[in-house]
């Protein structure tokens, strides 16, 4: 039985450190996503301004560099990278945070310790899933789009189909 539990806290203990790992990974993935997208941003912004003042260089050129920065504000609003990377940083913390009360606070773990670790970790698990679902997957708002240009369609021609 001792066997059994030590090998099931091995086990939970690498899923742990995978996770750890993994979610490390990505919010930094998305941190450097969001900060490069503030840098090209700024830059963009700055060259158009200081292109603009007269120096001579083609109109459009200055007209795009100045566009740069209304699209990176759509991307971002979008992908919502700094947000996506404080919550892997977060499911991060959460699975350091348990290796800490595996490895340092539950001496001599049992079968019943390791369940409530694993009960634990999973309902954290479900309410940091929700989190994304409800804040930080993208909002295409499609349907409400082609709804909205039916209605249109509709009032143009009067409410007749075809």
């Amino acid at each position: 039985m001792a066997d059994d539990v030590d090998a099931r806290i091995k086990q939970f203990r690498a899923e742990l450190v995978q996770d750890r790992d993994y979610y490390l990974r990505l919010g930094r993935w998305n941190y450097r996503a969001a900060y490069g997208l503030t840098v090209v941003t700024v830059v963009s912004s700055a060259a158009a301004g200081i292109l603009g003042l007269g120096f001579d260089v083609d109109h459009r050129l200055v007209a795009l560099l100045a566009l740069i920065p209304a699209i990176a504000v759509s991307v971002s609003s979008q992908f919502k990278w700094q947000d996506k990377a404080n919550w892997h940083y977060q499911k991060h913390q959460l699975a350091k945070a348990e290796l800490r009360r595996l490895d340092y606070e539950i001496l001599n773990p049992t079968a019943v310790d390791l369940a409530n670790l694993s009960k634990g970790y999973s309902a954290v698990e479900a309410d940091m899933t929700r989190k994304w679902e409800d804040d930080l997957q993208m909002e295409v708002e499609a349907e409400e789009a082609v709804e909205e240009m039916a209605a249109d369609d509709a009032a143009r021609t009067g409410g007749e189909d075809g």
